[in-house]
């Protein structure tokens, strides 16, 4: 679907089923499973050296918004 990559000097991690890990980015993809299932978005940790790292977050597609809200409540309140 996409992918959002970080400053060149974020030190970002993350922990997956490697251990601890680097990432530059995130990717996002949509799944559509099938009619009987949920869509969800998948989060994954881009590694330091361009690929996905083995770590994701399915988000059900209707529980999107309320991420999205906290998302934007903790960047307002970084910034005050």
């Amino acid at each position: 679907m996409s992918q959002i990559n970080w400053e060149k000097d974020a030190q970002v991690g993350f922990t997956g089923r490697n251990g601890v890990g680097f990432c530059c980015g995130v990717n996002v993809t949509l799944l559509n499973y099938s009619e009987s299932c949920v869509s969800r978005v998948m989060l994954a940790p881009i590694t330091s050296q361009g690929k996905l790292g083995r770590c994701d977050i399915d988000i059900p597609i209707k529980d999107v918004p309320a991420l999205i809200k906290l998302l934007k409540a903790a960047v307002k309140e970084a910034k005050s």
